[in-house]
This record gives structure tokens, sequence and C-alpha cells, in this order.
């Protein structure tokens, strides 16, 4: 998730570098740098978005975060009255959001994340599994690529200047609307899903430079969302479980690797000065992934033998 965002802000930081706000702020900086945009685009890069988001609904200083992404999201004006001090106006807002975070720290919100209005409006990448380990190989030459992304990138920027309207084919409508019912009444993080797909697929007319979009955009943008539906879909039961559960969960998982690590086959108690937990928290852990089906013991004098299966 960090090397996505530093791609992303080396083309950003190329193409248009005002309009990185900064990674932190309090939520009067934040109103007060994106009202200096004035019609400009913003772009916030948060690496702990999850921590944000939790906090949100967490703590009370925060909650005005939400409206304040909320109203922005949906290019409103947005006023922000001070005491002391003129009020802050942000006109005419475009605001991008690439935020990187563990479902953990996104589950720290609890239930209330799923029927707020915000985390709906996010398209949500989350893989199944960890990528496996692979070894340091030479890297090709990539900034021939990176300069032809960087013109294409230049010449979709000044589109916005000349064109305000999209339109739809009839092949891409009758992609667009099976998928659109295909994603109709899922669960509440796919709610905005639906008409993200006609977003993405319009996004994909104007970067060929036309302002019809096509069959061709239009699988390309089911595609996009339905990744982003598996991701929502994998992040949903993490917003439904306690603090407690989630802990247990990831003690699960560790516990499965560093036995893979050993070849899958190990002593328990090279589990146990590696997974680092009570004796009573790893009784239960062994349990639960015997009773998953995804281990194998063997009792012998002096111990017991820990085998994947």
């Amino acid at each position: 998730k960090s090397t996505s965002q530093r791609i992303a802000r080396d083309l950003i930081q190329t193409i248009q570098p005002d309009t990185i706000l900064p990674s932190r702020a309090t939520t009067e900086a934040f109103i007060r740098q994106v009202s200096e945009k004035d019609g400009g685009v913003s772009a916030w890069l948060p690496d702990e978005l999850g921590v944000t988001i939790s906090q949100i609904y967490t703590q009370t200083f925060m909650h005005g975060l939400e409206e304040l992404l909320l109203t922005l999201y949906a290019g409103d004006e947005y006023r922000y009255e001070r005491v002391s001090a003129p009020a802050i106006i942000i006109r005419r807002p475009y605001l991008n959001i690439l935020g990187a975070a563990t479902p953990e720290s996104v589950a720290l919100a609890g239930p209330a994340a799923t029927v707020g209005g915000l985390l709906p409006r996010f398209g949500v990448v989350l893989p199944a599994t960890l990528p496996t380990a692979r070894p340091a190989l030479a890297a090709q030459d990539l900034s021939a690529p990176r300069a032809q992304l960087i013109q294409h990138l230049r010449a979709l920027q000044g589109l916005r200047m000349t064109t305000d309207t999209v339109h739809y084919d009839a092949d891409s409508l009758r992609v667009l609307n099976a998928a659109e019912m295909t994603l109709a009444g899922g669960p509440s993080l796919q709610q905005r899903l639906p008409t993200m797909l006609y977003k993405v697929a319009g996004l994909s007319a104007l970067s060929r430079g036309d302002i019809t979009a096509n069959q061709g955009d239009a699988e390309s943008a089911v595609k996009v969302v339905a990744r982003w539906a598996d991701g929502a879909a994998r992040l949903q039961p993490y917003l439904r479980r306690k603090p407690q559960e989630l802990e247990f969960e990831g003690n699960l998982q560790q516990a499965l690797a560093i036995l893979q690590s050993l070849g899958g086959e190990a002593h328990r108690s090279q589990i146990a000065r590696r997974l680092e937990v009570k004796k009573t928290t790893l009784d239960t852990v062994e349990a639960t992934l015997k009773d998953r089906g995804l281990l194998e013991t063997t009792s012998f004098k002096g111990g017991k033998t820990w085998k994947s299966s």
C-alpha cells in the first residue's frame, strides 16, 4: 500500500505539485488548505487513513471531519465560521483521497462506519491474501513508460478545461446496467459502487480523448469496480468484530505463518517462542485452528508437534 501511494505521489508532484495537501493537519488547517485551491484540484494522501476514519466515530473532536469530507465529495460549497477571525469558504472543491490503511485500523471504528455515509464512498482494495515473498531482482528501466504516462495524464488534465459532459452508447449502457443490477442490494459498503461504474467508464472514455463511453470502457469499469466490491466484502466483517476478536484472528494468522516458515511442521514450543502469547491464548489458538481443519497435532512425552493440514 505504501508503494502504491509513493507512485501516485510521484506522478501528482510531477504533473501538479501544488495540489497535494499535508498528510496530517488540524481540521481548520485542512479546510484552509482546500479553500486556497478555489476551484482547483486537491489531493490528500494520508498514510494511516484507517486511524483517521476510526477517530471520526470514536473521538468527539473529530466528528466534524465526516461532514466536511461528505460536503467536499459532493462538490458543494463549505463555510467554516470562526469566532475571532473571518469565515473560511471552500468553493468548487475537487478533493481526491488516496489513503493507506490496515483493515484492523479501520475496524476500530466499529459498526458505526458501515451506517455512516463516508466509508462507502471509498473504493476499497483489500486482497484476499498477502503476496508471497519475492527475491530481489534487477528492475527494468521504467523511465520511458513513466514519461509516456505523464504525457498522457497531462493531456487528460487539459480535458477538464474544455469538457463537462460524457455520453454513453447503447452497448456501454447494456454492460453497465447489467453490472449495476449485480451490485444492487449488496452490503452497505457497496452502496455507492453502482454509481462508480458510470464514473469510471466515463473516465475511461476521456482517457482515450473521447467523450462517449463505449463497450470497452464499460467492461474496463466493471473490472475496476468488481475489485472494489471484493475489497468492500472483505472489509465488512472487520467492522462487525470487536477489537479483541480482531486481535485473536491476528494471532491465528501469525501462528499459521510461523508454522509455514518452519516448514509446516514444528514443536509447539517453537511456535510459542515466536508468537509470544500466554499459554491459555496459545491453547485457544491451537483448538481453533484444529476446529477449522487447518492444524493437526501429535502429543508425545515432553511436548506436542504441530503440523499444518
